[in-house]
């Protein structure tokens, strides 16, 4: 039985790695590449949940998330959310910690990889140019879409180092981090993706604190709460008090770009197709979520987030509270909340919804 799992095991992480790997080399879902590998990856994903035996819970509980996603890309010809839905219901059976570990290796070679490329000219990088701080700022993709993906890239494998790492963390290891953020930063110039890994190393540090621990995980439940109010009243009150106009103006118009979007598009079960429309940004997730996926994607997304904010402080994991809340508020400022890919923390679910305990059950001859 053991070798059925393990075979069984080796048909999801194809898919999970082909996803990985093309988000650790930035191609996004308009790359033709990458859709025939998401097709490739997608054969051997569904023959691992057509192998695999779920309990009456997990079996509903998957369909449903199959039947929403699916539900989704047809009224609005995304897929993203369609991936993370089949990619949390072909989790059973995986072990996530070493999963993440696995990533870690995956993004950082391709990350480092993109980056060589760039700088002997193999592969272009690009400089976006910016009025910023009363001066003309130039910044560089390093083989990215986009500086910001370049940083957000680096973020995403700071959190990765992080989460296995933790227990080992030490003066050399949070030195060397802060040495590689400040050398991207020198070219991406993204003070979200430069500010969150300082971020992450602060709280890393302070989380050894007993005290400290206590709040930490108690804080993602009401970051998560806060974020979604602050993103919806900001959004829907803008420009009738002076006080958003300047914190628009700190958060680089990401308030006016989400007000919008929320004036434009009504209210919508499961999302519209807004592929053209480039009037304004899309730098908030939970905006994004609620506009391109509608009520039923946002609800969904919401309850995944809030049951992972419940399972940290019930299982006491420092490591992942530090990692969720940083997340969280990188949402705010970027779409990656729907891609399981990107907001790694999503993945989380699968030990909620897939106990151990069932599992057993399942499994026991």
């Amino acid at each position: 039985m053991k070798r059925v799992l393990v075979k069984e095991s080796y048909l999801f992480l194809i898919f999970l790695y082909i996803n990985v790997l093309c988000k650790g080399i930035g191609l996004g879902n308009d790359s033709k590449v990458y859709l025939v590998l998401i097709v490739f990856g997608f054969i051997f994903l569904f023959l691992k949940i057509l192998n695999e035996k779920y309990n009456k819970k997990e079996l509903c509980v998957s369909l449903l998330f199959i039947v929403i996603g699916l539900l989704c890309y047809v009224f609005t010809r995304k897929i993203t959310l369609l991936l993370t839905c089949v990619c949390i219901a072909g989790m059973k059976n995986i072990d996530l910690d070493k999963t993440f570990k696995e990533m870690l290796y995956l993004r950082s070679g391709s990350f480092i990889c993109v980056i060589i490329l760039a700088m002997i000219g193999i592969i272009e990088n690009s400089s976006v140019s910016m009025w910023r701080n009363g001066h003309m700022d130039i910044r560089y993709t390093l083989g990215f879409s986009h500086p910001n993906s370049l940083h957000l890239a680096l973020f995403i494998i700071v959190s990765l180092f992080i989460y296995n790492n933790y227990e080992k963390m030490n003066f050399f290891k949070y030195f060397f981090v802060l040495v590689v953020n400040v050398f991207i930063y020198t070219y991406s110039g993204s003070r979200t993706g430069f500010f969150m890994i300082n971020m992450l190393i602060i709280i890393c540090c302070f989380s050894k604190n007993k005290n400290f621990k206590k709040l930490l995980l108690r804080m993602p439940k009401y970051i998560f709460i806060f974020v979604v109010f602050f993103s919806f009243v900001t959004a829907f009150l803008y420009g009738k008090y002076d006080v958003l106009n300047k914190l628009n103006i700190i958060f680089n118009g990401r308030i006016a770009y989400s007000n919008y979007y929320l004036t434009n598009y009504k209210l919508s079960l499961f999302g519209r197709n807004i592929i053209n429309d480039r009037n304004a940004l899309f730098d908030n997730g939970y905006i994004y979520c609620y506009v391109q996926y509608g009520v039923i994607g946002s609800i969904l997304l919401s309850y995944v987030l809030l049951k992972i904010c419940k399972s940290i402080e019930k299982e006491q994991s420092s490591k992942r509270a530090i990692i969720v809340i940083a997340f969280l508020i990188y949402c705010f400022t970027e779409s990656i909340m729907p891609n399981v890919f990107m907001n790694i923390i999503l993945l989380f679910f699968a030990p909620i919804l897939f106990e151990k305990r069932g599992c057993a059950e399942d499994y026991e001859e």
